[in-house]
């Protein structure tokens, strides 16, 4: 075997040494190198014999010493290139061509195309969500369980970058997204790499960084990341807590239930009770404090956000109480004849259902109806047993004031109602019961003025400590009305503040009935309670819970400044009257700038009063000039006079002189003579103008 190697290669040497064809010992290959680094495109050939040389994009290349030069010995068959401090300009298609061995052989030799490439570090990568660039960091919004769709864009490089998707740490397997490399339209050397992605999201992914990865060697650090936050939207579940596991007295226990709900976006919380169409709350807890037989019902709690809507979840409530004797029938108070006989029945109510029974007094006129818990179990409301027991009833008595029972004197304060109250017993009913004052009467039910004497009001028996009667409750209400009244006594006088402090001015004042209108008044301003005017509020009314019809007004000065001390004018006014009352606001603190100059009254609002006091002044001296006016015209003064004794009979009598003295005229021209005659002189005295004004024309 090694005999024959070495026959083999002695063979091929010698051939070599006797011209044999020029072949190919090594072509060149595409290569990549970063910018500024060295590289060398290899080509060698056996038995060379031919001159070496090199094309760039089809073009000759020469050799630059620096730049690109050869690499080995071309004698010995090595025409490789090497090319220096690599660049835009270096990237391109190259071949290695040698010549033939002589003008009669056919061993020139061309190489197949070999591309070099010099990597250029593309931009950092970007994402696009329809066309709009989501930038890193933000949040990418998705339903659960839906395909989300985005796209990551590497440009201006070269070769073109590859892109890998992340979802946390877990690599995105390479069927999900799909890579188009395109060459930039700006550089034609360099190539814009994008990835597009559709996965379908689920609930765990909320949170997680989605994040897009170029692959580059040119790049510093290899590889450049932009990731963005996965805002993964889905449907509300519920979970409840306080679900009670044991019973629930009323009026002991509290129930507390909260409806927890995991939602993207936020859910808004639904509770309903069962067999009602209404919303019962919508808010996150529900709380009976204390519990009591209203609040026994199924409660269903669920969410809803703008993805669905979550599975209800039930919890029972159920409350158990006490007896209750709910009606004594036919009727609570029967009216029986003297020595008569009544049927009463007694319906009572309990959980668990109570046993109802009748218990008996020493008196043949009393009785009551009994409910006891016989049974801890629980019963259904529904389950409530209904018993009956006959009652003997017996009616006596004329009415009687309970005189122990009256306050002799009742004093008030000026400005409250009175209430006078008188507590007597009757059986049979009274038959009418009237208040009697001076030369008044009122009977009971009725009212006069401020004087309301109340319908009668029945109480217990046992209440008044009787045993046989009836017992009811006259009452007589005085109501006081007027204008209101400010509690000057009550009211603080100056309020002093820091500056930049808050201010608050109140105002207590009475009114009944209830003020019409309430505003606060400075300066030119004037502010309605209910309403705001920059940094001043003007409070709605408070009502005081010690004191009836009884209010408080507040007006609140934001940040108080120097210039805001002055005194400040509550103005209350209902249909009765009206009453004001000034309080002054005191700031304290160093004044940077002038003092403010006091607004001349010139300057302050003209009030209604005096406006209609001008108008109506106007009116008057307008009446008056226009009287004058028509009285001038009627007696002819000033420029109404006639001139001279002329009036309108003269022109008439005028009129006919100058007709007759026509006809006369007429007959003296017709005898060929003319004559003046008498009494015409008038005449001519008419015409003389009219002639001089013919002239003039």
């Amino acid at each position: 075997m090694l005999v024959r190697l070495v026959t083999c290669l002695a063979t091929i040497a010698l051939l070599q040494g006797c011209g044999a064809v020029q072949t190919w010992n090594q072509e060149p290959t595409r290569t990549e190198v970063n910018p500024g680094g060295n590289v060398v495109l290899a080509c060698k050939i056996y038995n060379k014999q031919g001159s070496c040389s090199w094309q760039k994009d089809g073009k000759p290349q020469g050799m630059f010493s620096g730049k690109y030069e050869w690499s080995g010995d071309r004698e010995a068959g090595d025409c490789s290139i090497r090319i220096f401090d690599a660049s835009e300009v270096d990237d391109g298609d190259w071949e290695c061509q040698v010549t033939a061995s002589s003008f009669t052989a056919h061993d020139a030799l061309t190489s197949r195309i070999a591309e070099l490439v010099v990597r250029v570090a593309p931009n950092r990568p970007q994402m696009e969500v329809e066309t709009l660039q989501v930038a890193s960091g933000q949040n990418f919004t998705v339903q659960e369980e839906r395909t989300g769709k985005i796209k990551c864009i590497s440009r201006f490089g070269n070769p073109p970058a590859e892109i890998k998707w992340f979802i946390g740490e877990e690599e995105l397997p390479a069927e999900e997204y799909e890579q188009t490399n395109v060459t930039e339209a700006e550089r034609s050397k360099t190539w814009m790499a994008v990835s597009s992605l559709e996965h379908t999201y689920h609930k765990e992914d909320h949170g997680l960084p989605l994040r897009c990865v170029a692959v580059h060697q040119a790049y510093r650090t290899k590889s450049e990341a932009v990731e963005v936050i996965l805002d993964v939207q889905y449907a509300p579940t519920v979970t409840l807590e306080g679900a009670p596991s044991g019973d629930i007295e009323e009026g002991v226990d509290d129930v507390t239930l909260r409806c927890l709900v995991d939602a993207n976006p936020a859910a808004k919380v639904v509770w309903r009770v069962l067999g009602e169409t209404d919303v019962f709350s919508f808010l996150p807890e529900v709380k009976f404090s204390p519990a009591s037989r209203r609040h026994s019902a199924t409660y269903t709690c669920e969410g809803r956000n703008s993805v669905g809507a979550s599975d209800p979840i039930s919890v029972k409530i159920d409350v158990k109480y006490g007896p209750r004797v709910l009606q004594v029938g036919p009727a609570p108070v029967m009216t029986v004849a003297l020595h008569n006989h009544t049927l009463l029945e007694c319906l009572a109510e309990g959980k668990p259902a109570p046993q109802v029974h009748v218990e008996t007094g020493k008196s043949p006129a009393k009785g009551r109806c009994v409910g006891q818990l016989m049974d801890k179990g629980g019963k259904k409301a529904s389950e409530i047993e209904e018993m009956s027991m006959p009652i003997t009833l017996e009616v006596v008595g004329a009415p009687q004031v309970l005189r122990d029972t009256v306050e002799r004197n009742v004093q008030v304060e000026k400005g409250e109602d009175a209430l006078i109250q008188v507590m007597f017993c009757s059986d049979p009913r009274p038959l009418r019961t009237t208040w009697e004052w001076g030369s008044l009467q009122l009977e009971a039910g009725n009212d006069k003025g401020r004087y309301v004497a109340e319908n009668l009001a029945q109480v217990p028996c046992t209440s008044a400590g009787l045993t046989d009667l009836l017992v009811f409750g006259g009452s007589m209400a005085v109501e006081f009305s007027g204008a209101p009244q400010v509690l000057r006594y009550t009211v603080e006088r100056n309020v002093q503040v820091e500056k930049g402090e808050d201010a608050l001015i109140q105002v207590m004042f009475c009114s009944d009935p209830r003020p019409l209108r309430t505003t606060w008044e400075w300066g030119s301003l004037q502010l309605e309670a209910g309403n705001d005017k920059g940094r001043y509020v003007a409070e709605n009314l408070a009502q005081q819970d010690t004191r009836e019809d009884c209010y408080a007004a507040r007006l609140r000065v934001q940040h108080a400044d120097v210039a805001d001390a002055r005194d400040y004018i509550l103005n209350v006014e209902n249909d009765k009257g009206k009453d004001r009352y000034a309080v002054g606001l005191r700031v304290n603190g160093h004044v940077d700038k002038p003092p403010l100059q006091r607004v001349p009254p010139s300057a302050e609002p003209v009030s209604m009063s005096t406006v209609i006091g001008i108008v109506i002044a106007c009116l008057v001296v307008l009446v008056i000039v226009t009287l004058f006016v028509l009285y001038a015209f009627k007696t002819e003064k000033w420029c109404f006079s006639q001139r001279g004794d002329f009036k309108p009979t003269d022109l008439e009598s005028d009129k006919s002189d100058i007709e007759s003295q026509k006809g006369n005229n007429d007959n003296a021209n017709t005898n060929g003579n003319t004559k003046l005659v008498p009494g015409n002189e008038k005449q001519q005295q008419l015409q003389q103008p009219q002639q001089q004004s013919g002239e003039k024309r």
